[in-house]
């Protein structure tokens, strides 16, 4: 008595599949459609390039280009920046007041963001100043009016986790965060906002008057020495790609 062995089962071929003779008629037909369309091809790629191309130069020169005059000036003609000592600084807006007449004073000092090399600028200025307006908005909250009250950009407020109503201790001085605010001539500006007469170690003033027709070298002999004073012809002239062509 002979026992034949079992058949082993055949797999099944899947009715759709179509085997060697189907992956052969798909690159056939995608190499037709590359020969018949290349033209359409290269289009994509280059829109997608041009694209991306687009993005980062705009990115690059929306970071790097300065601000524009009135984003340095406000409704001034004209601006006066002073450096160096702060037991000069009242010397040196007195003397602008006393040539010009009216004046909006802006106290910068700088800090560094703690464990980075960012910085951002504690400044004192009057919101409601007579030329100073347009370089102050407020996003949300209020301005700070008193010593223990501050208002910061998004960024800063991002970066040390801060919220209106929140308590902010730097540099060894509480305060109560009021307001988020923007410089909307410059958008990229990174500052922490409190009233006049706040910053007690000033790097920096700028004094926004105007200077009634005066020309720059005529407004810069009668202030004191070491003054920068700027216009809006000198401001233009460095910035041949301003934010307004953008």
């Amino acid at each position: 008595m002979s026992t034949a062995a079992p058949e082993r089962p055949r797999a099944a071929r899947h009715p759709n599949s179509g085997g060697v003779p189907a992956r052969r008629a798909v690159i056939r037909w995608a190499v037709r459609l590359l020969r018949y369309e290349w033209q359409q091809q290269i289009l994509i790629f280059a829109l997608i390039a041009a694209a991306v191309a687009a993005t980062f130069i705009g990115s690059a020169v929306a970071t790097t280009t300065p601000a524009s005059a009135s984003g340095v000036l406000g409704t001034a003609q004209d601006a006066a920046v002073f450096s160096g000592s702060p037991a000069k600084f009242a010397s040196d807006i007195a003397a602008v007041q006393r040539h010009f007449g009216q004046t909006d004073v802006i106290e910068t000092q700088q800090e560094t963001i703690p464990g980075t090399t960012m910085t951002f600028n504690l400044q004192a200025q009057d919101p409601y100043g007579p030329f100073g307006g347009p370089l102050l908005s407020l996003v949300s909250g209020q301005y700070p009016s008193s010593a223990g009250q501050v208002a910061v950009t998004s960024g800063l407020a991002s970066d040390f986790h801060l919220n209106i109503g929140s308590t902010w201790t730097f540099g060894g001085v509480s305060r109560t965060v009021t307001g988020i605010v923007e410089n909307p001539q410059s958008l990229l500006d990174e500052f922490a906002l409190v009233a006049p007469g706040q910053v007690t170690s000033p790097s920096q003033v700028v004094v926004l008057f105007n200077g009634h027709g005066m020309s720059r070298s005529a407004i810069s002999a009668v202030l004191p020495s070491g003054s920068s004073v700027y216009d809006a012809a000198s401001l233009s002239a460095g910035n041949l790609v301003n934010p307004e062509t953008i």
